[in-house]
């Protein structure tokens, strides 16, 4: 047999070992095997299975399957999953057909196996167009650009951090204030998220100080307590909207310990705790600060947080 690289003519002659040690045994290599001569051959044998479907990095020579083939082995290394670049473009084409039609990129998690599929296609030669592994074709690259979508296999992750830090950056400059409970639930959880981060990426920090929001980075977060009393303060304003009065006792027996306990806090009696700033914030938003709390504007040093 004629060699074209003394690479072939070594992996010629593992996959001649590989195929007697099988004729020996009766069996195919393990990679896990407590015999080393087996894990070994396993391990080579794994390694060029996913050279051959181009999995990973490597050269696949055609003549180890001929040498399978003659041993009676023609699927020791299974299929191989790309047969070249014509192969590789007609897939391309598919994908590009399925997004126009559907006016969507697929998405990995889909129920549907075919977008599955093709979402698993795209990642793959994007990694790829990041030099992670294997190749992708210059021809690809030409036919997509064709359907003016380019940016699949070659745009990079985008930071998700620094698209949250974008959306709440937008929302705090359309509102001029920060986010509360009643406010969007997802504008609200990013907000939450951010100030509980110990620290920020530098692309989220120039966001943030390129819109004169600076004051955001050194937010405390809130406490287990504040949020606590957030959500009790929004229960309560639902109650009186729903039933145009303060909730008793009777009504609700948390709801109405709350009142009490902020009450108090205005009135600076011990026992009652603090009156947070989020919470007046949110009584004002629903109109019904002066309604629930009427002595909290005569009160000018109520024990704040």
């Amino acid at each position: 047999m004629k060699y074209e690289t003394y690479t072939e003519k070594r992996s010629n002659d593992i996959t001649i070992l590989c195929c007697e040690w099988m004729r020996n045994f009766k069996k195919t290599p393990r990679n896990l095997s407590k015999d080393v001569e087996e894990r070994k051959l396993g391990t080579w044998l794994n390694n060029r299975k996913s050279v051959k479907r181009d999995l990973v990095k490597g050269h696949w020579f055609s003549s180890d399957d001929v040498i399978a083939t003659e041993y009676g082995f023609p699927t020791l290394f299974g299929r191989q999953r790309c047969r070249g670049v014509d192969e590789s473009l007609r897939i391309t084409t598919d994908v590009c057909e399925w997004i126009v039609s559907n006016n969507t990129e697929p998405k990995i998690n889909s129920k549907n196996a075919l977008e599955k599929r093709y979402a698993g296609w795209i990642a793959c030669k994007k990694s790829r167009s990041n030099n992670i592994n294997g190749f992708l074709y210059p021809e690809e690259l030409v036919l997509v650009e064709s359907y003016n979508l380019s940016h699949i296999f070659t745009k990079k992750m985008v930071d998700k951090w620094s698209i949250e830090a974008e959306l709440l950056s937008k929302w705090i400059t359309d509102n001029n204030r920060i986010p509360l409970p009643t406010d969007d639930e997802n504008i609200y959880k990013i907000y939450r998220k951010i100030t509980k981060r110990d620290k920020l990426s530098d692309v989220e920090r120039q966001i943030f100080i390129s819109a004169n929001q600076d004051w955001i980075l050194n937010i405390e977060p809130k406490t287990y307590h504040e949020t606590k009393s957030n959500d009790s303060c929004v229960n309560v304003c639902e109650f009186y909207l729903k039933h145009n009065k303060i909730p008793s006792h009777k009504d609700d027996e948390l709801l109405s310990s709350w009142i009490r306990r902020k009450k108090l806090a205005i009135k600076q009696i011990k026992g009652g705790g603090v009156i947070y700033d989020s919470d007046i914030a949110i009584l004002k938003k629903y109109k019904l600060d002066s309604i629930i709390f009427p002595l909290l504007n005569s009160k000018s040093n109520v024990s704040l947080q």
